[in-house]
């Protein structure tokens, strides 16, 4: 009677301990489904294809809801394929390998782009695909220049990866080329969706700091460009506002030297945020009408990246630290505060911003914008980067054998506001004004 009452209480005291978990410990089973937490589906690449699921992969939602991601060869022997599966989980299509011509990596150097007719576009080596939604054929629409003309008259080589794809407001895709190691010319290009080069600035920008459509419609991104001599050329890093009709400069403003993940992004008024020397090293917002600051945050070395809520509030990963700046908040900031928000976080249309927990953790969790906790999965590593949402469904790839894609019932979708993920929108636009 003693044993039993002891194994009595100790299955008590693990239902109590289960009964209080923050989600469905079923969630990756597919059994059933209707509440948040429950799995919809799950969809696993065939185990006879030795292909696995990119580390870092934003997925795309396409317009007729299909999702779009990147699959790479275990042994890298061939290159990456887009795979598309609808959104009830049914495999749809794959792409041939991308060929890469042996310039990089056999990956995909830009995320998946859905453009506003469904035409999808992505970067692999030095060429810029455009695939057919309907069937996933995959065709090479455009090529990086093998040299640039530098400003002393001398051809450089430029043949390198293209980076950064995003999608202008009238629809063309603007990337910009790796450079090659030594006496590289970079440029930005603009390309129209059937692959004539529309223009080109030519920039140097050795680490591919990423590239944004702003409100006003027009490109930002950061270049390291020459402001005088000292025993030679001095050369600095500057936030470039750029034509998106033809390239040309049309302001720019110093920024602090560059980290390679820094994207820039914009609150509701047209103001940008983004590392800017006028106030040292860190993050601030803007006023581009003048240039002057709404508010700055000294001592955060390492920013990569920020979201924008449609209240203005600020989530900003400073490497050391998260912090937080509410949507009000104005001069000199010097401590700000810290919330622990989820990594490559979403930001849904509750408010709520949802990821994966940290580096060591790197589980789901969905947080208010307070920090607290609302919703996670504590014991099923995932792909960090494949979080999103849409249609009160949250997608996110397993990270245990980089084959499986899970949808999740939820209760939101993204915010159609502010830049709720890192790539802005579930079509990896870039772009402020696209959805």
């Amino acid at each position: 009677m003693k044993y039993f009452s002891k194994f009595f209480i100790a299955v008590v005291i693990l239902a109590a301990i289960f009964s209080s978990t923050s989600c469905d410990p079923d969630i990756f089973k597919t059994d059933k489904a209707g509440e948040k937490g429950d799995t919809l589906w799950v969809y696993e690449i065939p185990q006879t294809e030795n292909l696995v699921i990119a580390n870092n992969n934003y997925f795309a939602i396409g317009n007729n809801g299909d999702i779009y991601f990147e699959a790479r060869d275990v042994n890298n022997s061939e290159g990456p394929r887009i795979y598309a599966i609808s959104n009830d989980g049914t495999f749809k299509w794959q792409t041939e390998p991308l060929d890469n011509n042996n310039i990089g990596d056999k990956r995909l150097y830009s995320p998946i782009v859905v453009g506003d007719n469904g035409t999808i576009f992505t970067t692999c080596g030095p060429y810029l695909y455009a695939v057919d939604p309907s069937n996933g054929q995959a065709q090479a629409i455009w090529e990086c220049p093998s040299q640039l003309t530098a400003s002393d008259g001398l051809d450089y080589n430029a043949y390198s990866p293209l980076v950064n794809l995003c999608l202008t407001n009238d629809g063309n895709l603007v990337m910009q080329n790796l450079g090659t190691l030594f006496d590289f010319v970079g440029a930005v290009f603009c390309v129209t969706p059937s692959g004539q080069l529309k223009w080109l600035n030519k920039r140097q920008d050795p680490m591919g700091s990423p590239i944004s459509i702003g409100p006003d419609g027009n490109i930002y991104d950061e270049a390291t460009i020459p402001v005088g001599y000292n025993n030679g050329v001095v050369w600095e890093d500057h936030l470039i506002v750029s034509d998106p009709d033809n390239g040309n400069t049309l302001w720019n403003e110093l920024a602090f030297p560059k980290n390679a993940a820094n994207k820039i992004t914009f609150a509701s008024n047209g103001d940008v945020l983004y590392p800017l020397k006028q106030q040292d090293i860190g993050l601030a917002r803007m006023r581009i009408s003048d240039k002057s600051l709404v508010w700055s945050v000294k001592n955060q070395d390492f920013y990569t990246y920020n979201v924008v809520d449609a209240n203005d509030n600020t989530f900003a990963d400073c490497f050391y630290s998260r912090i937080y700046i509410p949507g009000n908040a104005t001069g000199n900031i010097t401590s700000p505060e810290n919330i622990f928000f989820p990594l490559e976080t979403n930001i849904d249309e509750n408010g709520n911003l949802t990821g994966r927990d940290s580096d060591a953790h790197p589980y789901l969790i969905s947080k208010d914008t307070q920090g607290n906790e609302l919703w996670k999965i504590d014991y099923a590593p995932i792909i960090g980067a494949s979080v999103t949402i849409e249609d009160d469904v949250l997608y996110v790839a397993s990270a245990d054998n980089q084959k499986k894609i899970y949808a999740i019932q939820w209760d939101s979708s993204l915010l159609h506001s502010g830049w709720p993920r890192y790539t802005h929108d579930n079509r990896n636009t870039s772009n402020y004004n696209k959805w």
